[in-house]
């Protein structure tokens, strides 16, 4: 990855370091170290390498520095027609080597995984329904959770609900529809919002009782009990489900959500702003932003909260819990801003109260 012999240790750790992180993909098949060394230094093409090695997709970058600046840069390839799916570039200062590699790994890894997921999403939807396995099922029910829409979560369920009668022992399926479940639920697509907290719980345990250590799962168990005011319980799960996949952005914004109803605010801002900063291009940026300012908001934070409030609102204008820590909030920065105050007429007052209760559940 480096032409520079004297950084060329840099690059070949942050080789090692990103197939690593892949590698802690369960569903993802990542060729290891040796096989991937052996096209270092040489002008491969992907193609090549895609017949060479079994794969569909080529990961490809380079380092280069100068002085104590390093840019790193990065590009996914769908391997059969050497169409470009994601590439990023990364400037930082080289101050430490080993913290500068765990921060790129981490944010590559989670910016790939997202895109494969609809990579492989979308070329499962071409396949008839019968041929499609029981992981082409879930991997294109996540794709479609992805999008975020009503229509997409209800065709998603069914596509899981028929994943698990064909293969009730992959823990998968149950997993990614207890998320399903739970999304719903959160947007009040389905009628009874406990019912389906319940019912997400469910899948989820049932989903751990098969592989202990499904990440989805113990995301979605940690998120129910911690609805539930069960703390000590909750965040042990969600950190068992980073400790799996350290660059799960949506699992480190539910843990911050967690964090901040156990009254550990000023933790629960770095997990949010770790979900942003690992996943800036995510689908669920707007959820990510949304619950960076609730924890914002519960630390005080009330003019850097504001901003992420309304952005939730925008993306999802449906979910009332939205629109009332917005508003909380505003009233909040009416009551303390002198000109707001005589524009609105309000009085000034103490902060809203402490939203980190349950009023912040659906």
């Amino acid at each position: 990855m480096s032409g520079n012999p004297e950084h060329e240790y840099f690059a070949d750790g942050m080789t090692e370091d990103i197939i690593t992180g892949l590698s802690h993909l369960k569903w993802l098949f990542v060729i290891a170290r040796n096989s991937t060394f052996a096209y270092k230094g040489r002008a491969a093409d992907v193609r090549q390498i895609s017949q060479d090695l079994g794969v569909r997709y080529v990961f490809e970058g380079g380092v280069r520095v100068s002085g104590a600046r390093i840019r790193i840069t990065g590009q996914l390839i769908e391997a059969a027609s050497g169409r470009h799916i994601w590439a990023e570039r990364y400037d930082r200062q080289l101050d430490d080597v080993f913290a500068v590699q765990d921060e790129i790994t981490a944010s590559v890894v989670a910016a790939i995984e997202p895109h494969l997921y609809a990579e492989e999403g979308a070329r499962i939807a071409s396949q008839s329904p019968e041929n499609i396995s029981t992981w082409g099922l879930v991997v294109r029910s996540i794709g479609l959770i992805s999008k975020l829409g009503r229509q997409e979560n209800e065709e998603a369920r069914s596509l899981l609900e028929r994943a698990i009668t064909i293969e009730p022992t992959y823990a998968k399926a149950p997993a990614i529809l207890s998320w399903a479940l739970w999304w719903a639920g959160y947007n009040y697509w389905l009628p009874d919002w406990d019912q389906s907290a319940a019912e997400a719980q469910r899948h989820a345990e049932q989903a751990l009782a098969l592989d202990a250590s499904e990440p989805w799962a113990r995301m979605v168990l940690g998120l129910c009990v911690s609805a539930d005011g069960q703390h000590e319980r909750a965040l042990p799960e969600l950190e068992a489900a980073l400790r799996v996949n350290p660059s799960f952005a949506l699992a480190h914004t539910i843990y911050g959500w967690a964090l901040a109803r156990a009254g550990r605010f000023d933790d629960a801002v770095v997990e949010t702003q770790t979900a942003l900063r690992l996943s800036p291009a995510d689908t669920f940026l707007s959820f990510y932003e949304f619950f960076h300012g609730f924890t914002l908001l519960v630390s005080g934070r009330f003019e850097d909260a504001l901003p992420y409030l309304r952005r939730g609102i925008v993306a999802f204008p449906n979910v009332p819990t939205h629109f009332a820590l917005s508003s909380d909030t505003e009233i909040y920065e009416i009551r303390r801003h002198p000109v707001l105050r005589r524009l609105k007429r309000e009085p000034a007052g103490e902060p809203p109260p402490d939203p980190a209760g349950d009023s912040c559940a659906p």
